[in-house]
């Protein structure tokens, strides 16, 4: 529906969803139709990311090395990277409907499922923290936490 909608008003549009819908085959279909005048997908996703997902770095390329060079480095558990405060900003943000402080960080991850890299967006607000997955790879992360916070209040007004 939403790149019948993005397609009909040729126009870019912002997709948010639930933990539900985090899978290869969505990415894939965000991706699928581009727009020529931005050279960007029409689709961005913001998804929230699974507890239990990992992602890989970029693996580093050794020359002389045999056989086919390596796709995916060091292995990241998405629930460990909570333990490593240090790297995040605090900043203030608009969560579900109220001004908080919240620690914030942002990784570009190669996501085994698409093959690709995915924007990780790490958050820890009032409520506890939360990753989530952006397919635009250059998306501030204030406001992917900003649009999927406000998906509840749009859902509700449905």
């Amino acid at each position: 529906m939403a790149l019948e909608f993005c397609l009909r008003h040729n126009s870019k549009c912002i997709l948010t969803l639930d933990a539900f819908f985090p899978s290869a085959s969505v990415f894939r279909m965000a991706g699928s139709v581009w727009s020529v005048a931005t050279r960007q997908p029409l689709v961005s996703l913001i998804v929230r990311a699974k507890k239990n997902y990992v992602a890989y770095y970029e693996a580093r390329q050794e020359k002389g090395s045999k056989g086919r060079p390596r796709k995916y480095g060091m292995k990241v558990y998405l629930a460990e990277v909570f333990d490593h405060m240090h790297l995040f900003e605090k900043a203030q943000c608009p969560v579900y409907g109220r001004m908080e402080d919240i620690f914030i960080m942002a990784e570009n991850l190669l996501w085994n499922p698409t093959g690709d890299f995915v924007r990780f967006v790490f958050a820890v607000t009032g409520r506890g923290p939360i990753v989530l997955m952006c397919s635009d790879l250059g998306m501030d992360p204030l406001t992917a936490v900003r649009l999927y916070c406000a998906r509840t209040r749009i859902e509700t007004t449905f």
